[in-house]
């Protein structure tokens, strides 16, 4: 069977349907449906499912007729059993009803009045050609082996940016045995929920299973990944996902003993995290992850699926030696890293200008002995706003003390992270 994006829908609603097939088609994209994909005489219920397996993706096209139809739940129910990705499209004021199935209510979904706009056409196509088109997220993992370069927050910053700004949606992964990224962005009390309900980066590695392991699997990952993210801001249709898989000191497991036992080729632990990874990357537009500043095994788990590198520097005497034990660490490890692209921006400068010691790091940084490895244009300045502020109680926006939000005497701070984020976005090719 050929590839596709099946289209589910109530018969009902034939030119809801259509305008879906007509918008796909107009990317390339082959749609299938009931009255193109059966032939008179033709068993339903023997070729809708064998489509729905055969298809990259299924949008759902909801309206009060397909909330009530049996074959739409039917389908929804299938797709969710197979890990099939999908969209949903709701047309009109549609209000779920309570016995609908549950796990879509808390995905994204496109709210159409009658029409759609020329940014849900765009955004819509963006997502569904994502998956049909097979392209996946990067991966960036932010990493330097010095320390003290404002490693944690300015990624907080950036890909804050990224969502906000240039409306990407963003997966920050904490894999710092101290999480501090998590400890920056949510509040203690949704820290103590995470801690008391085992919300973190443990369920990439072991499954949805709390005490007992479980294997990831196109069936279940859906669950593993609710059972470990936090939404950063409060969901709502038509806007770019920011969520965080919480840190957990926890991983400080994977250190002890021999590190074959849980990150051998075919370990359990690494197949997980593996599938974990590629299932987000057809979901998002950006997958962050942070790691501490050591040549550890959660940086090496962090670089065998990542796709770049972004190195934070602050232009002192010993800046350079960080990304000089990054490419021993690169060299050492199983792998090859020769198409992983790294990325260098400066943080932390002088908001006149670069000063000599900027000039001279530049100037050595740009050794092109070192393979794909590209010195970000923009700087970001020192600034007294990009400092770790941890969430305040109650609220539901856990993004609002980081610096891109401004505030009374952050222009300058928010121009700097703006075109940092604008570079990184056109870097990254999202």
């Amino acid at each position: 069977m050929m590839t596709h994006v099946f289209i589910s829908y109530s018969q009902k609603d034939a030119k809801r349907r259509q305008q879906i097939a007509d918008i796909l088609e107009s990317a390339g994209i082959t749609s299938w449906f009931d009255e193109k994909g059966i032939a008179l005489g033709e068993s339903l219920e023997e070729r809708i499912f064998p489509a729905l397996q055969a298809s990259k993706c299924v949008v759902f096209v909801l309206t009060k007729n397909a909330v009530r139809s049996d074959w739409v739940r039917r389908e929804i129910q299938f797709v969710q059993k197979n890990g099939i990705p999908a969209h949903f499209i709701s047309f009109g004021n549609l209000e779920l009803p309570e016995d609908f199935p549950k796990n879509i209510t808390g995905i994204k979904r496109v709210a159409v009045r009658s029409r759609f706009t020329v940014k849900q056409r765009k955004d819509f196509l963006n997502d569904v050609a994502r998956v049909y088109f097979e392209k996946r997220a990067p991966v960036v993992t932010v990493v330097n082996l010095k320390g003290g370069v404002g490693k944690t927050t300015l990624a907080a910053n950036l890909f804050g940016c990224a969502h906000d700004y240039l409306r990407k949606s963003v997966l920050l992964i904490d894999l710092d045995p101290q999480h501090n990224l998590t400890q920056l962005l949510l509040d203690k009390e949704k820290m103590s929920e995470c801690y008391a309900t085992s919300k973190n980066v443990m369920a990439m590695f072991r499954g949805a299973g709390v005490v007992d392991p479980e294997v990831v699997t196109p069936s279940n990952v859906e669950r593993v990944l609710e059972r470990c993210v936090v939404p950063l801001k409060p969901s709502s249709e038509n806007e770019p996902l920011f969520h965080l898989i919480p840190g957990t000191f926890e991983v400080i497991t994977y250190f002890l003993g021999e590190r074959h036992q849980h990150f051998r080729r075919d370990a359990p632990t690494w197949m997980n995290f593996k599938r974990f990874i590629a299932y987000c990357q057809r979901h998002y537009d950006i997958i962050a992850i942070d790691v501490n500043p050591g040549a550890t095994l959660m940086t090496e788990v962090a670089l065998s699926v990542s796709t770049h590198i972004l190195s934070p520097v602050r232009p002192d005497r010993f800046a350079k030696y960080g990304l000089t034990l990054l490419e021993s660490l690169l060299e050492k490890i199983e792998g090859d890293y020769s198409e992983l692209k790294r990325l260098v921006i400066m943080n932390g400068v002088e908001r006149a200008g670069p000063d000599q010691i900027e000039i001279e790091l530049r100037h050595e940084l740009s050794d092109h002995s070192i393979p794909n490895q590209r010195i970000m244009a923009t700087r970001i300045a020192h600034s007294t706003r990009l400092v770790a502020k941890q969430a305040k109680p109650g609220r539901k926006d856990l993004t609002l003390e980081l610096a891109y939000h401004g505030g009374f005497g952050a222009h300058a701070i928010q121009t700097d992270l703006r075109a940092a984020a604008n570079e990184l976005i056109g870097e990254l090719g999202v």
